[in-house]
């Protein structure tokens, strides 16, 4: 009976990346497997220079083990042999140091004699270095921003330099699902990591793990990071919507920044605005541009006036004269109400009654064709009362509800477009308001009879909302663009979908997959930070029975935009799709083979389909000679393309061998199949893939296409609009204007 050689050895560049390295200054472990049916009764390791004459340096002499190790137990298992440990002292004096490779050797005795030991006949290679240290940089307690830079420090004493790093972002106790999971990152040595998905009241812990090019591994651990930073609440919409390529539809209210200019004193308490005589706000310019609210609109104004002889309380500027209001009590129980064209009245109604007092809550409506007026006064006892008590500037009230009396009269005068809105002089305002429609007389009464009623900027017809919670902005908020966000409420995933300027309203989202539940978050941003929190759509789950190849270009913000769009809806055929993972077996001399694992993890199929399309008329179209050639192009193109598919998934693919097509000679329409081969060449995961309003594949508005004819017989207008219009509506208002209603998938056409 008799030894083997050692094998298995720690330390030792035959073990892999790192297997080699110790720490000199930690003194020295060694293990290796003891192979052969004898056990060992003792062993002796010695190091030596990395050098021709392999000089030796160190040994530890012949040690004779208390009891016979064997290296495979009674029950078959395999055990490693862990030796003395070497310490740090007889390393140094044996001048064996970090910074340097040296060579080892081990000898094991089967027996008391040498003829009864075996020595290594090739000596394991091992490198002494320093541990490297990794410290993440200094991070903001609290964290006041959605978006941070994360930033770490690596040093080594030898030179030792890195290999790869990993960065991970993830909720506090939810590490094992990270955020953020960037992979192991070769070839940079730059420690940076961009995170921008941070939720203000939420905490995080935060990980970058890197290994140098001798196999070494260090940690920052988790850090935790606190977010905390301040929120403003936007008023809007952000509507949802599943399109029929695949895509979800996404649009939202615009963010408007209107500052309005004061002249004179003012304050502004509890959302109210209080002017004194002879000072004005005036508003010229929204996110930058001057005021254009075209025609028709309406103008509503709500507050207490304080000018008992008249005098105009607010007045919009527009390209058709100046339209103004003012009201003139003079004294109790008569007033006044005027509308005015460039300071003539236009129209006017007369009040007499003994309950009528300037210094109450009035209600003030511009429509195209009406001028409408709400008087509210407390329902309860006198007001005033005939003693005033206690001091004489309060009017004590019976109880908080209240009267209102609506009053009313026709206008007729031109509605221009709005160039700027003025409020002038001493009144106390709770808000000034313009709609982009002439509101009927129930919507208007409606609001006029409740004398607690706030106007929303989620009404869509909002153009102008002076309401003074934010100062004298008079838009929904202080922004300059918005970033929008999707949420997949089935997986947990929170990504970018990009960030827009002030007037893009919309994007098309294609890398959303099908049977999962999404949320999408529109934030509202400035130059700098992300103080706001978002406003919510409701969820959707998109669902398109479909195959769809997706060709897109890259921006600077790793954005993909989608350029064509190639869908696959009829006489789909799923071919079986491969991992190409090719583990292997191998006998040996038991009863079970070895198993050789395969790195490769990457998809690869054929897609079967034709060509053509099925339209909402049940027509086979789109099968032409042209669009097979386009598709045939795929082999050679620029872009990188995208497959989705029915069960969703989104894969990024490139062609994987000849793209063929079969003309069926045995269908009249002679329909063309194709079959693509693909094959899966990156990761998707937090990828965005959109078509924004920007990009040439956005739909301009058809409505020139379209035409408009009146029935001579009826008078009624018939509008005519070719198969598949997408363009812009247009419809009569109840006051007879004919008005272009543009949908949110194209580019108005300016008319005229």
């Amino acid at each position: 009976m008799a030894l083997q050689m050692a094998t298995n050895i720690s330390p030792d560049a035959l073990s892999g990346v790192g297997g080699a390295v110790f720490d000199a200054t930690a003194g020295l472990n060694v293990s290796w497997q003891v192979n052969g049916v004898s056990p060992m009764l003792a062993y002796k390791i010695v190091i030596m220079e990395n050098d021709a004459e392999s000089t030796e340096l160190y040994t530890t002499g012949k040690i004779t083990l208390s009891a016979p190790f064997y290296g495979v137990r009674y029950d078959g298992k395999t055990v490693y042999f862990e030796a003395e440990p070497i310490d740090a002292a007889a390393l140094s004096g044996a001048g064996i140091t970090n910074g340097n490779s040296y060579k080892m050797v081990i000898t094991q005795w089967w027996g008391a004699t040498d003829e009864e030991s075996v020595t290594q006949n090739s000596a394991s290679l091992i490198e002494a270095w320093t541990p490297p240290t990794l410290t993440m940089g200094a991070v903001p307690s609290p964290l006041a921003s959605r978006t941070y830079s994360f930033t770490a420090t690596f040093s080594q004493s030898e030179g030792d330099t890195i290999e790869w790093v990993r960065w991970r972002i993830a909720q506090q106790g939810s590490e094992d699902s990270p955020l953020l999971d960037t992979g192991n990152i070769y070839g940079t040595s730059q420690l940076q990591a961009d995170y921008d998905a941070f939720f203000t009241g939420t905490t995080y812990s935060v990980r970058c793990d890197v290994e140098t090019n001798a196999g070494q591994e260090c940690t920052t651990g988790w850090i935790t990071v606190n977010v905390q930073y301040a929120t403003i609440a936007p008023n809007g919409l952000l509507n949802v919507e599943c399109r029929k390529d695949g895509g979800i539809g996404v649009n939202w209210s615009t963010a408007r920044t209107n500052i309005g200019t004061a002249s004179g004193d003012y304050s502004i308490t509890d959302g109210t605005l209080e002017l004194n005589s002879g000072s004005s706000v005036t508003w010229t310019e929204e996110n930058g541009e001057p005021i254009a609210y075209s025609a028709p609109w309406t103008i509503l104004w709500r507050g207490i006036p304080k000018k008992r002889n008249g005098g105009d309380l607010f007045r919009v500027v527009t390209d058709s004269g100046d339209v103004s209001a003012s009201i003139e009590a003079p004294t109790d129980g008569t007033a006044t109400v005027t509308a005015k064209l460039n300071g003539t009245a236009i129209g006017t109604v007369n009040i007499t009654t003994p309950a009528v007092y300037l210094d109450r809550e009035w209600t003030l409506v511009v429509t195209a064709d009406t001028l409408y007026i709400g008087y509210a006064e407390g329902a309860g006892g006198l007001y005033p009362e005939n003693t005033l008590y206690p001091l004489t500037n309060l009017y004590p009230r019976g109880n908080d509800s209240y009267i209102v009396t609506q009053f009313m009269q026709a206008l007729s005068y031109p509605q221009g477009t709005i160039a700027s809105a003025e409020l002038i002089g001493a009144q106390e305002t709770n808000w000034f308001w313009i709609v982009s429609e002439s509101m009927d007389a129930t919507a208007v009464g409606n609001i006029l009879a409740n004398a607690e009623y706030e106007p929303e900027w989620s009404d869509a017809s909002t153009l102008f909302l002076a309401g003074f919670t934010d100062d004298l902005n008079a838009g929904n908020l202080n922004t300059t663009g918005y970033a929008l966000y999707r949420r997949n409420l089935t997986t947990g995933d929170y990504r970018l979908i990009g960030e827009f300027g002030i007037n893009e309203l919309s994007v098309i989202d294609y890398s959303a997959c099908n049977n999962h539940v999404y949320v999408y978050q529109l934030w509202y941003t400035d130059a700098a930070t992300f103080t706001t929190t978002p406003i919510e759509s409701n969820q959707i789950v998109p669902c398109s029975w479909s195959y769809t190849i997706l060709g897109c270009t890259m921006d600077d913000d790793g954005i993909y935009h989608v350029q064509k769009i190639y869908p696959f809806t009829a006489n789909i055929s799923t071919a079986t799709v491969s991992n190409n993972n090719e583990p292997k077996t191998q006998k040996n001399f038991t009863r079970y083979p070895s198993w050789q694992p395969d790195s490769a993890m990457y998809q690869s199929g054929k897609l079967k389909a034709f060509i053509g399309t099925v339209n909402n008329l049940s027509q086979y179209v789109g099968d032409t000679v042209e669009y097979a050639n386009e598709l045939r192009s795929l082999s050679i193109t620029n872009m990188m393309l995208f497959l989705k598919d029915r069960r969703g998934e989104m894969l990024m693919i490139r062609p994987n061998g000849p793209v063929t097509m079969e003309t069926k000679d045995e269908w009249y329409t002679q329909s063309a199949a194709i079959e693509f081969p693909w094959v899966e060449v990156g990761g998707t995961d937090g990828l965005s893939v959109i078509v924004s309003t920007t990009d040439s594949l956005w739909p301009g508005d058809s409505v020139s296409e379209t035409t408009i004819t009146i029935d001579p017989n009826t008078g009624k207008l018939i509008w005519t609009t070719p198969d598949g219009y997408t363009g812009s509506e247009l419809a009569l208002t109840g006051t007879g204007y004919l008005t272009q209603q543009s949908g949110a998938w194209v580019t108005p056409a300016q008319l005229s």
